[in-house]
């Protein structure tokens, strides 16, 4: 009788394990799409703001947008851990982001 009961808890521990596993996938899946939803909205306006400010400038090189875009994309996903962001001039790449 004994080892039935120790065999019932055994199942049904795993059985509570496995549901907060699961539970917890859905948790940690819906913060990080909240994260990275509020982190593109932030950026979206950050970028509308600098393209104003930026309009008709002729670069010469990448290296000037990228240095401002860089700062820029810090200073909005410093709040967001393990976020990295990428931007684009004129539909190419420029640079990359990852603050620390």
């Amino acid at each position: 009788m004994l080892l039935l009961t120790a065999l019932v808890t055994v199942v049904l521990g795993c059985l509570v394990m496995s549901d907060l596993a699961c539970n917890f996938q859905s948790v940690v899946v819906a913060d990080a799409t909240k994260s990275l939803a509020n982190a593109l909205r932030e950026l979206t306006e950050a970028e509308k703001d600098w393209s104003k400010h930026a309009k008709g400038d002729a670069f010469e090189s990448r290296d000037v947008p990228d240095l401002a875009l860089r700062s820029l994309s810090y200073d909005v996903l410093r709040s967001y851990p393990d976020v990295e962001g990428g931007y684009y001039l004129n539909d190419q790449p420029i640079g990359h982001s990852f603050p620390c």
